[in-house]
């Protein structure tokens, strides 16, 4: 009976152990290829049988493994969001005096509360360096969801333009 046991131990040992995967010790940096060629989106399948998709990747790097995770899936993120929901706001200035020209540009861009959801897939690769940990991911959706998303955002914005239209509106009443 003990031998039963024991062997049955060993075995969900092995068995636990075979589901671990070794986190890649490197010397120096990289990126994988999917990160540096991060589509915005593409079709995948062939003919009748083909989706589209768009995709938004993100890094992160920190002494702590779930640190570096968090900070590439929320640049991810908001790399989806700042193309569902993003204002900008940019000027040129040039003055001109005494014959010398000074420009300046401005941009501003911000990205406003975006839900998000249903995405498809997540592909990640990670690995430490010299103590860090470096992580990588690649979000992936259909074209679907993300025009989607993008008509909620639109719609939201109309209706706290007509919210604040109105609440002027009727301030002005008093």
């Amino acid at each position: 009976m003990k031998k039963v046991i024991a062997v049955a131990l060993a075995a969900a040992a092995i068995t636990g152990c075979s589901s671990m995967k070794e986190v890649e010790n490197r010397k120096t940096y990289a990126q994988p290829s999917w990160y540096q060629e991060c589509e915005q989106h593409a079709t995948e399948g062939y003919f009748w049988w083909s989706k589209e998709y768009v995709y938004a990747c993100g890094a992160g790097e920190s002494k702590f493994q779930q640190a570096a995770e968090a900070q590439s899936e929320s640049f991810a993120l908001n790399s989806f969001a700042s193309r569902i929901n993003t204002k900008v706001n940019s000027a040129t200035t040039t003055d001109i005096e005494d014959n010398k020209r000074t420009t300046r540009t401005t941009v501003k861009s911000s990205v406003d509360n975006t839900r998000i959801y249903d995405q498809v897939e997540a592909k990640k690769m990670a690995y430490t360096k010299d103590g860090v940990f470096y992580s990588f991911i690649r979000l992936k959706m259909t074209k679907e969801t993300y025009e989607r998303l993008k008509n909620e955002a639109r719609g939201q914005l109309c209706v706290l333009t007509q919210l604040r239209t109105t609440c002027g509106w009727q301030l002005s009443l008093w």
